[in-house]
């Protein structure tokens, strides 16, 4: 049987609509040794800007806002469970200024077909966690974005697995990255001919570890990164294995970021942070005879906490971010390793940086803060500040030394209101813009929103 876009999008939403009141019943089936999770959101958003995404698909992925998300699953007592997470979201070819995904001819629900954010198996490992299938994967200290795997990577399909050992954490992830040609890719001319080499064919393996040590007050971290993407889909179990250094072993091409991460926690509820990427390390610094391609890196460096005032309380994220021009990218006949993340999307595929918010050759910074004012509302304030050369990018630089100029890109800030109305509803409304180099870009927002609790 087939089932069309958009019948699937009204199954799923009415699926959404009617879980709360066929739960109870769910749950009074369920085995005693077992129970079942259900937890549901709708969101109605309607965003006025004559500019809405200057930042490109950056900004689609950065700002959007599903119209409707469910998650259920079901767990034993031991911690053995699966998991699905559904969201509807508006297509992102859809000029439309609301996040409803109103229809046009010949598709009534314009909702992306992509609608699986999470389709986890998961259970206990030793002391750790062991999950395998679509899912969300973090390393680092930063909430507000990542150098291994930027915290805006919707979701990975792969193993990821979290040992303690004592003091000691070790995690990683294998996973495969999509390789479908998105808009604006790489030119294909480049890669080898005749090598079975190209969109569609060859695997794009991504291994990526984290291993941390955790004092009473600080924590520190290695972090190690490897994408492969060869020629006949060449190979090896080395390629993946937690305890090993891909370049002594020569395993063949491979893109490999090293990480080393440092978070303060000397004040309770407040952290600070520093993390060092390093993706190539120049050896004529040390009088060692090395390639032209010069000394790679990024450096993050941020502060999140809250603040008490009485019954008062304030949270906050600040960080800046700079990036090397040469982040995340590779030699030019194995492009497909470079740090790319490609999603797949109704009109055409998305790309976007892997292991950076806004790719190589940025200098940002970024807050958000949120005071929660009891009884009243919650007051949240944004901002954003990008340096960059717009001429560099993951898809159209070459991998060599070349010069950088940097030059203002965007300035935006914003301003939200938010009170809860009960019942799981919650009314904001919010406004600001976009300072650019060619003007100013206005920004308002309204949203109300229904949140099912878990269950």
């Amino acid at each position: 049987m087939i089932i069309s876009k958009s019948g699937a999008s009204y199954a799923i939403l009415v699926a959404i609509l009617l879980a709360p009141f066929t739960f109870g019943a769910a749950q009074e089936a369920t085995d005693t040794s077992a129970s079942i999770f259900f937890e549901a959101n709708i969101s109605a958003q309607y965003v006025y800007s004559d500019r809405p995404n200057p930042l490109g698909t950056i900004d689609s992925i950065r700002l959007i806002q599903p119209f409707a998300e469910m998650t259920t699953g079901i767990e034993n007592r031991s911690g053995l469970g699966v998991m699905i997470n559904v969201r509807l979201i508006s297509e992102f070819r859809n000029a439309s200024e609301s996040n409803i995904p109103f229809g046009y001819a010949g598709n009534p629900l314009a909702a992306e077909n992509n609608m699986l954010a999470e389709g986890l198996l998961y259970a206990p490992l030793l002391d750790g966690v062991v999950r395998i299938g679509r899912q969300k994967v973090d390393f680092g200290p930063s909430q507000l974005s990542g150098l291994q795997i930027d915290t805006h990577v919707p979701y990975l399909d792969g193993i990821f697995y979290s040992l303690p050992i004592g003091k000691l954490e070790i995690s990683q992830v294998i996973a495969t990255l999509e390789n479908r040609r998105a808009i604006g890719d790489l030119d294909a001319s480049l890669f080898p001919a005749d090598m079975g080499y190209d969109f569609g064919i060859s695997d794009i393996l991504l291994s990526s570890r984290h291993f941390s040590w955790t004092e009473d007050h600080f924590k520190i971290g290695i972090g190690a990164q490897t994408l492969f993407s060869r020629p006949y889909n060449v190979f090896q179990l080395g390629d993946i294995l937690p305890i090993y250094s891909v370049h002594n072993a020569d395993v063949g091409a491979n893109n490999f970021t090293l990480l080393f991460d440092f978070e303060l926690t000397a004040i309770p509820e407040h952290r600070q942070y520093l993390v060092l990427g390093l993706d190539e390390v120049n050896a004529n610094l040390f009088g060692i005879n090395d390639s032209g391609i010069p000394t790679i890196w990024a450096i993050q460096g941020g502060a999140s906490g809250i603040f008490h005032f009485g019954s008062i309380s304030t949270d906050y994220d600040a960080e800046v971010v700079a990036t090397h021009y040469l982040w995340g990218s590779f030699q030019d006949d194995v492009a497909l390793s470079r740090a790319i993340y490609r999603l797949r999307a109704d009109g055409g595929n998305l790309l976007f940086p892997l292991s950076s918010p806004f790719g190589p050759a940025r200098l940002s910074g970024e807050l958000r803060t949120m005071t929660h004012l009891p009884g009243l509302f919650d007051i949240g304030l944004s901002g954003l500040l990008l340096y960059g050369d717009p001429s560099i990018s993951l898809t159209t630089t070459s991998y060599m030394a070349q010069s950088v100029s940097y030059e203002f890109m965007l300035l935006r800030l914003g301003l939200a209101l938010s009170r809860d109305l009960g019942a799981g509803l919650r009314l904001t409304v919010g406004g600001g813009g976009d300072i650019l180099p060619d003007g100013f870009s206005p920004r308002l927002m309204v949203s109300g929103a229904w949140s099912s609790p878990r269950r």
